[in-house]
């Protein structure tokens, strides 16, 4: 795959996690979690495409370390009581996902005004 799509694909699995989840129902929670960024987070959360994108100069090593550790949390959470969009209201693991996703969006926005992709 392309490094542009790549890094494309990447921005968008982001945009299925963040602290805006508390603001809507269990239903949307659901949807944005444990089907969009459940299933692009195997893609492009994954180790090798996180090396690509490093390497192309789409990140830096803060960006790169904060989004493996975002789809490292998000894996550790599957198969357990946690996994519910109940859970993600009022659980600090989920707190802190939610939160680490915002910190690695606002990295790549701010890599992306800082250069020319």
């Amino acid at each position: 795959m392309r490094s542009f799509l790549r890094y494309e694909f990447f921005k968008d699995t982001l945009e299925h996690c963040g602290t805006f989840l508390l603001a809507l129902d269990e239903k949307e929670i659901g949807y944005h979690l444990f089907e969009e960024f459940d299933t692009d987070c195997c893609s492009f959360l994954h180790k090798a495409c996180l090396d690509a994108l490093l390497e192309d100069g789409y990140l830096d090593e803060e960006s790169y370390e904060a989004a493996l550790r975002l789809g490292t949390a998000f894996r550790a959470l599957e198969d357990t009581e946690l996994w519910t969009p109940a859970a993600v209201r009022y659980d600090p693991a989920w707190r802190e996902i939610l939160e680490l996703a915002d910190w690695v969006k606002d990295l790549v926005k701010k890599r992306e005004s800082a250069h020319e992709f």
